[in-house]
Formats: structure tokens, C-alpha cells, sequence
């Protein structure tokens, strides 16, 4: 995640903030917070999984509601329903509490990860003054019921389960996936970060499928020929050559602004648990998809580093076996990711530049 800067109680990256000291962060702070948020959006929905941080939770609505901002708290649900929920409600921004430190998830109108630029504005904004009317908490129950009906509908002929394991860290989103997935299956199995966002999946026949190649198969099955696939434009640099093989187009966009109409549409790039479904459910032509297209990794490394006056945002070099991206990660810190068609090729890219980047090398 690229880092964005701090505040006195929060540091920014891509689509999230988290409390530099958590046990600095009270229910003032949090009030605070929520009025800081409030002067940039219309109408705002708060989510936070099986009740944690309840006093963080409720503080940051407060805030909000004296800013004279409607806001809608659901206090049990997972990440991805939340996510799906936000334009059922109308809601122009959605904040999910969670992480393993105190985390704030930020989520644009259609369900999307928040822009660098949104983001930024709200590092640098001051409190909303109080309103001589607040606004109204409303409060909902999880919207898992209806993201799964939802999912389910998309699914052609969905009677039973769908052949693929899943392995969670969380109880809660393993019980979500598991709506779909049947508990036993080794052939393909799913494995799923603890918020949902992130999946990588692992089949016998094909051994291990990045993220990555999961969205593609996904682009490429739900598209016509023709299609122009919208994609970050950090997005894996072999996509392009990918796509076209499949006769479809990769449109880049930037992650900085807000993302194209076109982009918010293809749900598969977003909703990894509907992703999931679409691939399982067509499980011969994913696989068939899956073989058709070469291998490519990314690696990844953090390098400490104290002079970043010089570097811009989101470096990327460009290099004859593949691509070299580089971006601050922390205030000190930055992330060196080396994309190729193979890992071994990414690892060298890797340790070359990391070894040109190093301070004092």
C-alpha cells in the first residue's frame, strides 16, 4: 500500500488509515475523527466486524452525526458485505473499523477502494464545526443475507454447493465462503485473507494461482471478445500481452483519482468472493482459461529509507524481462515490487534493484 502521510493520531495509505499509537486513539480522538470526515460526504455508513471496537465505533458515528451527517452503523457484519451495502444505502462513503491494529477501511459510493486523492483530502481536513441539527444514526443488521442471495442469483443453476475448499484465517469470513464452497474438496481450494480482499487459489492440476491470474480468467470468462478490460494501472505489466491473446483490451486507470464508470462495473475485479464463485461454477473453462495463459509472479520487499524528498509517487521502471514498481510504504520506508513471467525472474529483478535502491550500496 502506498503510504500517503500522518496526522497526530493517524497514518494514511491506499484506501485505509491506522492508528500510529492504538492506545493514543480514544472515543475523542474518534469523535474528532468522524467530524473531519463528515465535511466531505453527504451521507455516510460505519461497519465493524462481530462487535469489535464498539467505543471506537460508535465515537467516530457521534462525530459524524454532530457534523449534521446522516449515518447508517451496522455493527456485525464482514468486509465485503459491507462493501456491497454501501450503494443499496445510498451512502457516498463507508468506513470499516477492523484490522489487527485499529484500522479505517475507506470505500467509495459504489463499494470501491477510496482514491489517493479523496484520501489525502481527508489527512489534511479540520473538523466540521458542530451542527445546530445532527444528523441521524441509523442503525442496520448485517447484510450477509442479502450479498449472498445476491451472489447466489449470479450463479447459473446454483442448487448445491460448488467443488472448492477454502482456507481463512478468519472464522467469520470462512463461514461467509462457505455459503458456496463445500469443506472438503483438494483439487481446488480457495485461500482467502482475513477481510476477503485478497485470494490466491491452489489447484492439483495447475498448482498456484495468484490473485492476479484469478481477475484475468475472471475478465476474460465474463466478457465478450472485443471487450476492453479495465485495469489499476500497477496491475500485473504482463496483463496487457494476456489479454490481447484472449482478443480483449486492458485499459489501464489510476488509482489516484476516481476510478472509471466502466471499472466500477466489472464486479470481478472488486468482489473476490463473486469472482470465486463465477470461476468455480464454470470450473472446465477456468481451467481451460488457466492454461492458456504463461506464468507470472510478482515479489515484493521493504527497504528501509531515509531520503525520499526525490522519489515520486508510484516509481515504475520499466525493464527488458519485466517491471520494477516503487512507492513509499511508511515514512521511512519504501516498497520495491518486481513483476515477471516468472518468479524466478521477479526475484532477481528484485534483489538487482533492491541492491541499487539500498542506501549507502
Amino acid at each position: 500500500m502506498g503510504y500517503l502521510g500522518e496526522n497526530n493520531f493517524f497514518s494514511f495509505r491506499d484506501s485505509c488509515c491506522e492508528a500510529v499509537s492504538e492506545a493514543a486513539v480514544s472515543s475523542k480522538e474518534a469523535s474528532e475523527f468522524g467530524r473531519c470526515i463528515a465535511g466531505n460526504f453527504r451521507r455516510i455508513c460505519v461497519g465493524c466486524e462481530a462487535f469489535r471496537r464498539l467505543n471506537i465505533v460508535y465515537a467516530l458515528c457521534c462525530g459524524i452525526s454532530e457534523a449534521g451527517i446522516t449515518v447508517y452503523l451496522c455493527d456485525n457484519t464482514e468486509m465485503q458485505s459491507f462493501r456491497f451495502s454501501i450503494p443499496l444505502l445510498g451512502c457516498d462513503c463507508g468506513i470499516f473499523v477492523g484490522g489487527q491494529g485499529l484500522t479505517f477501511s475507506f470505500f467509495g459510493s459504489c463499494g470501491e477502494v477510496m482514491n489517493r486523492d479523496m484520501l489525502r483530502k481527508l489527512l489534511s481536513s479540520a473538523p466540521a464545526p458542530v451542527s445546530g441539527k445532527c444528523g441521524r444514526i441509523h442503525t442496520v443488521t448485517s447484510f450477509s443475507c442479502i450479498y449472498t442471495s445476491n451472489i447466489a442469483d449470479s450463479i447459473p443453476d446454483h442448487n448445491s454447493k460448488l467443488p472448492a475448499g477454502v482456507s481463512c484465517g478468519s472464522k467469520a469470513m470462512r463461514s461467509l465462503w462457505l455459503n458456496f464452497f463445500n469443506e472438503n474438496d483438494e483439487e481446488l481450494v480457495f485461500q482467502v485473507s482475513d477481510n476477503g480482499q485478497k485470494v490466491n487459489a491452489y489447484s492439483l492440476n495447475y498448482g498456484y494461482i495468484p490473485q492476479d491470474k484469478l481477475i484475468l480468467a475472471g475478465a476474460v470468462m465474463l466478457t465478450d471478445k472485443g471487450s476492453e478490460i479495465y485495469l489499476p494501472e500497477n496491475f500485473h505489466c504482463c496483463a496487457d500481452e494476456i489479454l490481447t491473446s484472449f482478443n480483449r483490451k486492458a485499459i489501464p486507470f489510476s488509482s489516484a483519482s476516481p476510478a472509471p464508470r466502466q471499472a466500477l462495473e466489472q464486479r470481478y475485479l472488486h468482489d473476490m468472493l463473486y469472482l470465486c464463485c463465477q470461476l468455480a461454477s464454470r470450473r472446465q473453462l477456468f481451467f481451460n482459461i488457466i492454461s492458456q495463459m504463461p506464468d507470472f509472479r510478482s515479489v515484493r520487499r521493504e527497504i528501509v529509507f531515509s531520503v525520499l524528498d526525490k522519489l515520486p509517487e508510484d516509481t515504475v521502471i520499466p525493464d527488458k524481462n519485466g517491471r520494477i514498481i516503487v512507492s513509499r510504504s511508511g515514512r521511512q520506508r519504501i516498497s520495491l515490487t518486481a513483476q515477471a513471467y516468472s518468479m524466478e525472474t521477479a526475484a532477481e529483478l528484485c534483489r538487482i534493484w533492491t541492491a541499487r535502491l539500498q542506501p549507502n550500496s
